[in-house]
């Protein structure tokens, strides 16, 4: 059993899905009792594989690989496509992060009261696909659960949606898919051009054989010696742009960062804390483990553009943020703002950039899966998410009000909480970097100084002074339930964990990244 760990993380949930649809319309309500089963089996498959993780070394663990298919392309040769699964120090955090965010949606998700099976069922195939995505070592393996991913997300926003859910679910679509085009144009180009040195006349798509130039056709577009260009650019540098746009859309980034206020705005809660929680750390994962793995001399070259992104999104996003009156899109926008600190810190291309970003990425799952719980508790009261609606909620809901201090303190990177680790670390990188000027950083901190602005003024105006709420919602104001009580505050135990003892992340991430790291200096 212990050989196929993570074909049970990947395929538990699928299995679960099926079993959830062919569920009888008379125990459609025992749904989701069959996906919490399968999301809390999964957080325990996690924890389980993040014990016996070892940080010491760079390698691949619990790795399972079987040939899948061979296509034959005639005189070019034969491609070979493997299903190969394996996890190292850049996959373990977002691998633990899928395991606990999955299971606090799940639990966030027992209000659904319409199409419940259906749901639940569409919930746990995104699951499969998310941890595909982390644990796939094979590009074509990788882009097959890139894709799926699309298809339960939108049908979980355009169905269990707000009022605009189809053209919130329309925009997502169109946005990921344009970013999956770019990133197929590049699979396809390096499938071509990367051949197996133990197959003759065989190409390949395995990770660890397209991240090694020694295995790149001599002649081929990817040759570093070809004078093939595009647009007089090298073919190496558009695909490494192309890759920067296909993931830089899942990120988000600006200005392809569109797509995300809708989404989040419309979805229910459970989704807004899948999609916040884990799907956008899929395009902070994709951009540094393939377009910074296999393209590090053009990562190098612009790396300056990348900070550039990096810091417009978090300057852009948090006045954005301190513009919004509607809470949940106040929190979509701050998405915007603290995923820019990610690409600030893959930008700085040094150890503590490189963990900073990753660290970064996990506590941002843990936080912004507590911020939009916190809207959710709001708007299943009063269907109503505008700030000034609410006063002095602290005397009416103090437990309510306890959990979205410490959502709210550790997003604005209080010291003590998670979220100070990651943006101290990204920081830290790009002031030490040599790839990077220095002001870069220093324009990043803006970013933090008007998070406690949008952030403090959003809860001075909900929380204190004399109670108060529009006549019309005070009827249903109550502090947390129990299921409530779990949710936020076990999450909010688990960033002040991180956030005063980061090396749980660190220990497992460290010596990956800087092999990582140095493996990029020798190409």
């Amino acid at each position: 059993m212990i050989n196929y760990l993570l074909s049970l993380l990947v395929f538990l949930p699928l299995l679960g899905s099926v079993v959830t649809l062919i569920l009888p319309k008379n125990l459609e309500k025992q749904s989701k009792y069959v996906a919490l089963a399968v999301s809390m089996l999964n957080l325990l498959l996690c924890l389980f594989l993040y014990s016996r993780f070892d940080g010491s070394s760079s390698s691949f663990q619990f790795w399972e690989e079987q040939p899948w298919f061979k296509l034959n392309l005639g005189q070019f040769g034969t491609i070979g496509v493997q299903y190969i699964l394996g996890v190292d120090g850049l996959s373990m955090p977002m691998i633990l992060l899928s395991g606990i965010v999955l299971f606090a949606g799940n639990i966030s998700a027992w209000q659904i009261a319409k199409k419940t099976k259906a749901f639940f069922a569409f919930y746990l195939l995104l699951s499969s696909t998310i941890y595909g995505c982390f644990l796939a070592l094979d590009f074509f393996l990788f882009f097959l659960f890139f894709e799926f991913m699309l298809l339960p997300m939108y049908f979980l926003i355009g169905i269990w949606g707000g009022e605009r859910r189809e053209y919130a679910a329309m925009k997502f679509i169109i946005y990921t898919l344009v970013g999956s085009v770019f990133i197929l144009i590049v699979m396809l180009i390096m499938g071509l051009s990367v051949h197996n040195p133990l197959g003759e006349n065989t190409f390949t798509l395995d990770f660890r054989l397209l991240g090694d130039p020694a295995n790149i056709i001599s002649g081929s577009v990817l040759d570093a010696q070809s004078t093939f260009l595009w647009f007089g650019h090298s073919v190496r540098a558009i695909l490494f742009l192309l890759l920067l746009i296909g993931f830089g859309i899942k990120l988000p980034t600006v200005p392809f960062h569109t797509w995300l206020p809708d989404a989040h705005v419309e979805a229910p809660t459970a989704i807004s804390v899948v999609l916040a929680g884990i799907l956008l750390k899929v395009g902070g994962y994709g951009f540094l483990r393939i377009a910074v793995g296999f393209f590090p001399e053009q990562a190098l070259f612009y790396s300056n553009w990348i900070a550039i992104l990096g810091v417009v999104s978090i300057v852009y996003g948090a006045f954005n943020a301190l513009a919004q009156s509607d809470l949940k899109k106040l929190i979509a926008y701050s998405s915007v703002s603290h995923m820019g600190f990610v690409l600030v810190g893959i930008a700085a291309f040094n150890e503590e950039g490189f963990n900073g970003a990753v660290f970064q990425m996990f506590s941002h799952g843990i936080l912004s899966s507590m911020l939009f719980l916190c809207v959710g508790v709001i708007y299943d009261r009063t269907h109503n998410r505008l700030i000034q609606n609410y006063r002095g909620l602290a005397g009416k809901m103090p437990w309510f009000t306890g959990a979205v201090i410490i959502a709210f303190f550790g997003s604005l990177g209080l010291p003590g909480l998670s979220g100070f680790i990651g943006e101290f670390f990204s920081l830290m990188g790009a002031f030490g970097s040599e790839a990077i000027p220095q002001y870069f950083a220093a324009l990043s901190v803006l970013g933090i100084v008007l998070s406690a602005v949008y952030l403090l003024w959003a809860m001075q105006r909900m929380f204190f002074g004399e109670f108060w709420v529009n006549r019309n919602l005070e009827s249903s104001m109550s502090d947390l339930t129990p299921r409530e009580h779990f949710l936020l505050y076990g999450l909010g135990i688990l960033a002040i964990l991180f956030g005063v003892w980061p090396d749980l992340i660190f220990s497992v991430s460290n010596v990956s990244l800087s092999d990582f790291l140095q493996n990029l200096s020798l190409k």
